[in-house]
């Protein structure tokens, strides 16, 4: 019955496209930039928390069980398929990008306290992530390993922890006046 559940799940995704991927981002940066520039409040903490698993659960379930392959399929060479793109190559880098951001946006506010460079460090850790899907897709058979798609993931969490960066200076601007 579960299987079946996030089986229809995924089919509802793939129907909607990059249209339901930019809704879900977009939302999410907008509530996070209100809660984290605006507010500042303890739930901000908690947000970020939610958001980041949030996002590790969608990317694992679009990553990893909504593939099947019957072998061990790879691509080592990043980009390789760009000179005949389709849009669902187009739709399929946009997503790997949208869904890494709010990894990107979170991680760094949760690392603020615990590291003294949480930008460079986020940046490292959503490149572990998408490397640790990457390999998970390969030895569970679970869709295709390629190192576009850790390029691209590692894009989405600079993007995300650039966004962070952005935040910060926009609140301090606010505090200033």
């Amino acid at each position: 019955m579960k299987q079946n559940f996030i089986y229809q799940l995924v089919l509802l995704y793939h129907k909607m496209g990059l249209a339901f991927d930019l809704f879900l981002i977009v939302a999410f940066v907008v509530i996070w930039f209100i809660i984290n520039v605006k507010i500042k409040s303890k739930a901000t903490v908690w947000f970020n928390r939610i958001g980041f698993g949030f996002g590790l659960f969608g990317i694992v379930l679009l990553g990893l069980i909504s593939r099947v392959t019957s072998t061990m399929q790879y691509n080592l060479i990043p980009f390789r398929h760009i000179s005949n793109a389709t849009i669902y190559y187009i739709q399929g880098i946009v997503s790997n990008i949208l869904f890494f951001v709010p990894i990107g946006l979170t991680l760094p506010y949760l690392l603020v306290d615990r590291c003294r460079k949480p930008v460079p460090v986020s940046i490292i850790l959503g490149f572990l992530i998408s490397v640790s899907v990457e390999v998970l897709q390969l030895i569970l058979r679970r869709g295709v390993f390629e190192t576009e798609d850790i390029i691209i993931n590692t894009l989405g969490t600079a993007i995300g922890t650039l966004s962070f960066v952005f935040s910060k200076r926009v609140r301090r601007k606010d505090d200033k006046t």
